[in-house]
């Protein structure tokens, strides 16, 4: 059976905003997993006030939360003005299917729209109050590209809040004031939250190229041999080359990979994927499919990286129980093993295993040394017929206990 969505969540946290009461699931692998944020509460703080100073405020029927995390800020601001519609979007899967689920707890209808935009904005959801609790760490053209992308979908009589860190505030308030935005700017403790509506002369810019989450220029890099061109992203690590697990992730493949068909679970940056689709004819993969909960992760494969004489597609993949629908027979499976506390990670990896092993197919693993050493004392389904270890990361090869694999 398959595990529950509701597993992922590690507590139900009551929340009250404007004379309501919201229960919100909260999960370690998300943002803000142990309660609600302390930016998440200015911002309702501002709009609470917002409302209730201002007797022009218009109706708010559509209400769009962009990277929303657990919903709290779309569910809170939706159902506690009552809007007709509640939009999420967020470049992780898992967060929007536990945003939708809160979203039903809270009896909220809701939708969805897919991140990142092929063209960095203009979702096409004019929305007459846009809410954003933005990641620091996504950097400043990443920044730049979510307010422009809220500007954009801005009704002409909309606002946009926008809640971020304080080391960042003074740059997008210079990017929001070249926009020629009305700006109002409330401080607090560690945050500023922006309340942003359209002037006559704001600049909505027309659509980035399609490689705005490009980091910097291709370069050359190589590994055991094998030369590789690479394309860094914004908002993905790896940027200036493997990480240990992905080098481990990746000699594991060599030995496994020639002539299989290749599901690669969260491929990252694309170092694994790029490293084999360089190997000679008849030593590579037949064929690629990327299976990832971050999205932009498929982007970045998609857009800014090549993989010639290999066929590939790409599937949402929103926790790893899901990877069980892609494994085909004889499929080499490879998988970085992160799991976050309370959540059922290692209780959904049994059941890939499980398909790994009814495909006859190979499964390929790499975790810190401690977090493998404590998988193997669960005994997964599957045989482990290779082992090894370097600087700090244990990786795995496992294979059906009851047939011969190749």
């Amino acid at each position: 059976m398959a595990p529950s969505l509701d597993e992922w969540f590690y507590k139900v946290e009551r929340f009250g905003w404007r004379g309501k009461t919201y229960e919100l699931g909260l999960s370690h692998a998300l943002f803000s997993s142990d309660r609600i944020d302390d930016g998440s509460k200015a911002l309702l703080g501002v709009l609470d006030a917002r409302m209730d100073d201002r007797s022009d405020v218009p109706r708010v029927n559509r209400v769009y939360d962009i990277g929303c995390g657990n919903g709290v800020l779309g569910i809170c601001v939706a159902g506690g003005l009552s809007a007709a519609e509640l939009i999420l979007e967020d470049r992780d899967a898992l967060a929007v299917a536990l945003a939708v689920r809160n979203a039903e707890r809270n009896a909220l209808e809701c939708r969805t729209v897919p991140y990142p935009r092929p063209t960095g904005i203009g979702a096409g959801v004019e929305s007459d109050l846009i809410v954003c609790n933005v990641p620091a760490k996504a950097g400043e053209p990443v920044h730049r590209l979510i307010i422009d992308h809220a500007l954009a979908n801005l009704a002409p009589s909309g606002f946009f809040l926008l809640v971020v860190v304080n080391p960042i505030a003074d740059a997008l308030a210079m990017h929001l004031e070249r926009r020629s935005a009305h700006i109002e700017r409330h401080a607090f403790p560690g945050h500023t939250v922006f309340a942003v509506e359209h002037t006559p002369t704001t600049r909505v810019i027309e659509p980035p190229l399609p490689d705005a989450y490009r980091r910097g220029e291709q370069v050359t890099l190589e590994f055991r041999g094998i030369a590789y061109e690479f394309t860094p992203t914004l908002g993905l690590g790896e940027f200036d080359g493997p990480s240990y697990t992905t080098a481990m992730l990746a000699r594991l493949a060599l030995e496994r990979c020639a002539d299989r068909p290749a599901v690669l679970y969260e491929p990252g940056a694309g170092h694994l994927p790029l490293i084999l689709s360089r190997l000679p004819e008849g030593s590579r993969p037949r064929s690629y499919l990327f299976a990832c909960r971050n999205t932009l992760a498929l982007h970045a494969l998609e857009t800014l990286n090549t993989f010639p004489g290999v066929p590939y597609k790409s599937e949402i993949c929103e926790r790893p129980y899901e990877l069980r629908r892609f494994v085909t027979s004889d499929a080499l499976v490879v998988m970085p093993v992160v799991p976050e506390p309370h959540t059922p990670f290692v209780e959904e990896l049994r059941g890939v295993a499980e398909a790994v092993s009814h495909a006859g197919g190979v499964l390929a693993i790499a975790g810190a040394s401690a977090t493998i050493s404590r998988l193997e004392k669960r005994r997964l389904p599957l045989r482990i017929v290779r082992r090894t270890k370097s600087r700090g990361v244990r990786g795995l090869i496992l294979t059906p206990r009851d047939r011969a694999v190749r």
